[in-house]
């Protein structure tokens, strides 16, 4: 009985245990089961498929809302190809879509409009960045929105514009490469307060940058080269500035147009290689200065419908304002200087002005490019208001010069501004007279040399001639801007001194 008893028992141990092994693989098969039912959904629901090359495939629109990075857990293929349908909505205010590296196209089975890479409409607050759209009929399109970037992102082979936005405002177009669309690579219309800045936009069919009845936007620093029809087209829009752009080889038609626009700014561009380098139409009240015209056969064709202004004066602004624009097939000579170029000594304008017909012309064409000409400094030095403390001022001064400028030191407690000239002839050099004020001796080498001094309300312009070679050069104040009682260093004993040792009255030394 007991051996009986004890292999009875024996058996039910090895049952239980065979029992229970069974019941961890129907558990297991039941986990496996569910972790590959709920892919499937997700597949489903995304109507994606994977195949063999890379390439995921999606046959719905994707709606985006809050922070949504493409992470490659999510979407394991290099390429997302849409069929037949917009890429991504954005559907929520405040909202992030990060492509994450990857790049996103459209495909069609049949002929026909193709769809928008990402769209946003109606909509505040949105980020795009940081991938590639291909293909599409807009890569991305903005409507009636506002607070959107569009940043890092390339897009290519659109049907119609790169990057389009109408009847919006505050839109951030930065750091994109816009290539081969079928129309304009990035266009605004009806849009305030827009920057397109540091894009690269090349070979597009119509315009490389469209602004049509656009006011107080800017275009600035980017490259705008090889498409078909101008580099940057400006339409019925006012007081926009375009500035610091490389604008080449647009064929057929030119660089800059501008139509029907009013009070712009447009400097500190290089327009090279276009068939026309600028050209306008009833245009009036621009500001065209510090251009570089370059190997332009045309380089600037203006009706005379228009009026506008081409030079920055001779420093009667504001700010640092001197001379026009370079204009590479213009030979004159450099042999005065001054307001009226009628000073003997050459200062980089040509004597003569250049001029485009009778309601335009530039009074102080410059001799050499623009951005070989002027080299600017910020100078800083410390004052003291009693109702916030010490605090540092900056302001600009500039040395305009054919020759190469280094080493830039102010010493404004000092009275005295030094730096090197290299390879040049002459220097004017431009001082903000809160800075430095009263007569100032020149010296070259150690040596003292004569100058010519002209001033404005705010700003001293020192220029000399030297001999060409490597030379040190220092501008001392004989008048330094420190008074005793002047504890501010603003040039004058006032009210503020008296607060300053009103503040550190009773303080320790040290």
């Amino acid at each position: 009985m007991v051996k009986t008893c004890g292999a009875a028992s024996q058996r039910d141990v090895k049952r239980k245990k065979g029992e229970k092994r069974l019941r961890k693989i129907v558990l297991a098969i039941f986990v496996i089961a569910l972790v590959f039912s709920t892919m499937i959904i997700s597949l489903a629901a995304l109507k994606l498929t994977i195949s063999q090359d890379d390439v995921c495939d999606f046959y719905e629109t994707l709606e985006i809302c809050g922070k949504r990075i493409l992470t490659w857990a999510e979407f394991p293929c290099h390429t997302l190809r849409f069929w037949e349908v917009p890429a991504f909505i954005v559907i929520r205010n405040d909202t992030l879509l990060d492509l994450n590296g990857h790049t996103v196209i459209f495909k069609t089975s049949v002929a026909g409009e193709g769809k928008t890479g990402v769209e946003v409409e109606n909509k505040g607050s949105v980020t795009i960045r940081n991938g590639t759209l291909m293909d599409f009929q807009y890569g991305i399109s903005v409507y009636h929105s506002s607070e959107v970037k569009i940043e890092y992102v390339n897009i290519t082979g659109s049907k119609n514009d790169g990057i389009s936005a109408t009847d919006s405002e505050r839109v951030d177009i930065g750091f994109n490469n816009v290539s081969k669309s079928g129309d304009e690579g990035i266009g605004i219309d009806n849009c305030f307060d827009v920057s397109i800045h540091d894009n690269t936009v090349l070979d597009n069919t119509g315009e490389g940058i469209y602004v049509k009845k656009s006011d107080h936007n800017i275009v600035s620093r980017n490259l705008v080269s090889g498409n078909g029809y101008y580099g940057i087209y400006i339409y019925n829009s006012n007081n926009n500035n375009i500035s610091d752009n490389t604008v080449s080889d647009n064929l057929p038609n030119g660089g800059i147009y501008m139509s029907g626009a009013d009070y712009n700014n447009i400097s500190d561009n290089t327009v090279s290689n276009n068939p026309k380098g600028m050209e306008m139409k009833s245009s009036f009240n621009n500001t065209i200065y510090h251009n570089n015209f370059i190997e332009n056969p045309i380089n600037v064709g203006c009706d005379e419908a228009s009026s506008n202004v081409w030079d920055a004066g001779y420093g009667l602004v504001d700010d640092i304002g001197y001379g026009g624009n370079y204009w590479d097939e213009y030979d004159s000579t450099d042999e005065f200087s001054g307001k009226n170029q009628d000073i003997p000594g050459s200062d980089g304008i040509s004597d003569t002005l250049y001029t485009i017909n009778e309601n335009n012309q530039d009074s102080y064409p410059l001799m050499n490019p623009w951005d070989t000409m002027l080299v600017d400094y910020d100078i800083t030095w410390r004052i003291f208001d009693p109702r916030v403390g010490w605090e540092n001022r900056t302001c600009q001064a500039a040395v305009f010069s054919n020759s190469s400028v280094t080493d830039f030191d102010f010493n404004r407690a000092e009275g005295e501004l030094n730096f090197t000239a290299t390879n040049g002839t002459f220097c004017n050099v431009i001082v903000p007279r809160d800075a430095l004020d009263g007569a100032f001796a020149v010296t070259i080498d150690d040596s003292l040399s004569a100058s010519i001094l002209t001033w404005d309300e705010n700003h001293y312009f020192i220029y000399f001639s030297m001999m060409n070679g490597s030379h040190e050069v220092k501008i001392k104040s004989e008048t330094v801007i420190r008074f005793i009682g002047d504890l501010n260093n603003d040039g004058i004993v006032n009210i503020i001194d008296i607060a300053i040792v009103a503040t550190e009255f009773g303080k320790k030394i040290g």
